[in-house]
């Protein structure tokens, strides 16, 4: 066998390797869960019965006696978060990584912000879906997923959003979200969304009732 031969068994040889290593990737399912209570504090101000009452109509303090205290001799917190992540990681040599901040504002506005890549050969799907579900049980949910591009095939390394927006069912439920209530993430590599938001929404169930979900992103 000549030298050029050799050489072209090689590169056949690592083509093979190569075609072999894009399509277990393809087929690869990972995934990462993180998630716990909110920690929140209430504002020194005193505020009034009738500056609360007037905020969120319907709000009787006066003829519920046991009101929880916070809502008589303080204001809600003006913001539930930043709900950090951390640096995301995934399992089984996925060469996947990247983060995810939440943070919502009693307004009604919030911003969600996030960042993966992928440092390997092989491209990915990956999806992230965060919930935050209230002291009354309703879970509200932020997804994104998008495509990071390996080496084998053109286009961005990075998957990258940025929403500012506002909802007024936050504004709304601010009362049941600024108290008790807990958030819970999952981010997963090559899975359908809607079994990202379902991961999301069992990991809520775990520590109380989730009466309904409301889909905000």
């Amino acid at each position: 066998m000549t030298t050029y031969d050799q050489q072209e068994q090689a590169d056949g040889t690592l083509l093979n390797a190569s075609l072999r290593e894009v399509q277990l990737a393809s087929t690869t399912q990972t995934q990462a869960i993180g998630g716990g209570s909110v920690s929140t504090e209430t504002a020194n101000d005193a505020v009034t019965r009738r500056e609360l009452e007037e905020w969120y109509p319907g709000l009787s303090l006066a003829a519920d006696a046991s009101a929880p205290s916070h809502l008589i001799t303080g204001a809600f917190t003006p913001q539930v978060g930043p709900l950090n992540t951390g640096y995301i990681t995934f399992n089984g040599g996925v060469p996947v990584g990247g983060f995810s901040q939440l943070t919502l504002f009693q307004s009604g506005n919030f911003n969600f912000n996030g960042h993966f890549h992928v440092s390997g050969a092989p491209s990915y799907n990956v999806g992230f879906a965060v919930g935050v579900r209230s002291s009354r049980g309703v879970l509200y949910t932020f997804l994104k997923s998008g495509h990071l591009a390996g080496t084998f095939e053109p286009g961005s390394r990075d998957f990258d959003w940025s929403v500012q927006e506002f909802r007024a069912v936050l504004r709304e439920d601010w009362p049941n979200l600024a108290v008790n209530s807990t958030w819970w993430w999952s981010a997963r590599v090559n899975w359908d969304p809607l079994a990202i938001v379902n991961s999301v929404k069992t990991l809520a169930s775990t520590v109380g009732a989730v009466a309904s979900v409301i889909a905000l992103v």
